[in-house]
């Protein structure tokens, strides 16, 4: 039911986002995109519910795009491609500096963070007929793991997991990677393609986990073992260890457990939105918030302390704004 729910929601926005952008436009309006990610993942539907609170609360027009996620999101950013998007964790850092996979792109020193949201929990799912119990080297030796999609910051967390902390190569030791959409992963652990899966989301509620639970009988969520986070947090002290309470995802998950997490942010580029846009943007968002509740349980951990408190520069309309309702802590 939750997963029909968010679909019919999700469907809801959709069409309200075409009947605005069906309206006679007039010199006044300025239309933006907004990358989100794919469907399924968390961040499709509240990025459509934000587009709907961007338009209800400003004059501008925004398109709700799907992505490849925070990789696409924040490459598209630092192009000018998109005019704002979502993204996690390492990948505005890595963007601003030209490291990591932005090595080829080049330093992208105008991202810029309109709004902190809510952490991104990195959930690792299996059954209790593959034989992993936990996530090690010789617990994943010869399984067929189902990764988020290229481009995505699960998916380069993954790698670093089984490539940087537990020595695993990924083409020689694994049965099968596979790079695909949520909904996609959970069908394949459910068919009995792959054994494991990876799915990004909020801690108090993801779709995709969710429906493997409802729909797998033995489905199993894996903790994170201290040392591997240790190792790992090593690399990316960005991430953090949260946990999720027994019974989050229903009756199958019977135990309280750790998952490592990182805050999320909506980006802009300095470089292409003007300080006036970003203003709007960030105001849209922010007086929409009490009506995206009932979309995302993360909505809730998005308070007036909390969205200011990003670990990269924000940008100067969003801190206009934030100076004006008197919640920049500057």
């Amino acid at each position: 039911m939750k997963r029909i729910s968010m679909i019919v929601l999700a469907l809801v926005l959709a069409i309200s986002l075409v009947a605005v952008g069906c309206s006679e436009p007039t010199e006044e309006e300025v239309f933006l995109s907004f990358g989100t990610c794919a469907p399924g993942g968390t961040w499709y539907p509240v990025g459509a519910g934000m587009s709907v609170a961007i338009e209800d609360n400003t004059d501008l027009r925004v398109t709700a795009e799907s992505t490849g996620c925070s990789l696409v999101n924040t490459r598209l950013v630092g192009r000018g491609e998109l005019d704002f998007g979502i993204t996690t964790g390492f990948v505005p850092f890595a963007a601003m500096a030209g490291t990591g996979a932005f090595e080829d792109d080049g330093p992208m020193p105008g991202i810029r963070c309109l709004i902190q949201i809510w952490g991104t929990a990195y959930h690792y799912v299996t059954t209790t007929g593959s034989g992993i119990t936990e996530l090690s080297a010789e617990a994943l030796q010869g399984k067929r793991f189902g990764c988020a999609p290229v481009g995505d910051s699960g998916d380069v967390y993954t790698r670093t997991i089984l490539e940087d902390v537990l020595g695993m190569d990924i083409d020689g030791d694994l049965a099968v990677f596979l790079n695909q959409d949520p909904i996609d992963n959970v069908d394949a652990l459910a068919d009995g393609v792959v054994d494991i899966i990876h799915i990004n989301g909020s801690l108090l509620g993801t779709a995709g986990v969710i429906e493997a639970f409802a729909r797998i009988g033995d489905a199993v969520l894996l903790p994170m073992p201290g040392d591997v986070f240790a190792d790992f947090q090593a690399l990316n002290p960005e991430v953090f260890l949260a946990t999720v309470p027994a019974g989050n995802y229903g009756a199958g998950q019977t135990e309280a457990l750790q998952v490592f997490v990182c805050a999320g942010s909506i980006i802009a580029n300095i470089d292409y939105m003007d300080n006036a846009t970003a203003y709007e943007v960030t105001r849209g968002i922010h007086e929409g918030l009490p009506g995206l509740a009932p979309i995302h349980p993360g909505i809730a951990e998005m308070t007036d302390d909390y969205i200011v408190l990003a670990a990269f520069a924000y940008h100067p309309g969003a801190i206009e704004y934030y100076e004006d309702v008197g919640i920049w802590p500057g």
